[in-house]
């Protein structure tokens, strides 16, 4: 386990810079390579690193391609559905667990959400990802955020980090050491240490490993452990052997709603 510490500084958007957001948030700019393209120009000619606000957050964008720092930039509306979802699942003073947390685009909102006397387990592989959302918790005065920099699996073993090539803002998990050595834990043990004994709401998105890390602990878990809502991304779901859709449907778990990219789902049971 490794807790993270981040140093910040930023720069906040000059005349050239504020004419280019307003530019940025206008349809098509906001959207694919051109959100890419005008969101780096946009840190260039503010300064590297900038401050961004997004949902009561303040994230610190850089100017190394990452696709989520220039969404978070140009577009409030990102991924919207997905996190208004989860936080209308979260009371004040409720838990919230972020499976590949990233930069926290997720675990950010939540945390201010959840409030000072709430808890955001945010888990992510990747230490430079990790980094990121320190130094973004920090920038937004949110002492409620936990971080470990572990892969989640059904076993314990060291695994490799690998990143995606042309993508900054991704890395898979994968047996071997072909990539950075990362330590492997059970989901349940995690918890645990962490004196998790509730969670209200949870984000996966850990491309790929879904299965192995959700099957056993909906399998294993107390029901107060069982979050009232989830979002995870569907594509994940698609392949005929995964075991984790009747995981799902045993643990009580149904489809709500889909947007293009993530499946939302309620626990009734």
């Amino acid at each position: 386990m490794t807790r993270v510490y981040s140093s910040l500084s930023g720069a906040s958007p000059n005349l050239a810079a504020r004419a280019l957001l307003v530019l940025g948030k206008c349809w098509p700019f906001y959207r694919g390579r051109l959100r890419n393209l005008l969101g780096q120009t946009i840190v260039r000619v503010a300064g590297d690193p900038l401050i961004a606000g997004f949902r009561g957050a303040s994230f610190v964008v850089h100017n190394d391609g990452h696709v989520t720092e220039m969404s978070i930039l140009l577009y409030p509306h990102y991924n919207a559905p997905e996190i208004e979802f989860l936080l209308e699942g979260l009371p004040v003073g409720g838990t919230a667990l972020d499976l590949g947390s990233n930069i926290g685009l997720y675990s950010l909102p939540l945390a201010v959400k959840a409030g000072p006397h709430g808890k955001v387990l945010s888990l992510d592989a990747s230490s430079k990802f990790a980094a990121k959302l320190a130094a973004n918790a920090k920038a937004s005065d949110l002492k409620n955020i936990v971080q470990e920099i572990i892969a989640v699996g059904d076993r314990y073993e060291d695994v490799s980090l690998i990143s995606v090539d042309g993508n900054p803002g991704t890395a898979i998990v994968a047996p071997g050491n072909s990539g950075i050595k990362v330590e492997m834990q059970p989901l349940l043990d995690i918890l645990k240490r962490n004196g998790i004994t509730q969670i209200d709401v949870l984000k996966i998105d850990i491309d790929g490993s879904e299965e192995i890390a959700l099957v056993p602990f909906l399998k294993a878990a107390e029901p107060s452990l069982l979050p009232k809502r989830m979002v995870m991304e569907h594509i994940m779901l698609d392949v005929a052997s995964n075991a984790l859709p009747m995981a799902l449907k045993a643990a009580g778990y149904t489809v709500v709603g889909k947007t293009r990219s993530n499946s939302l789902y309620e626990r009734r049971a």
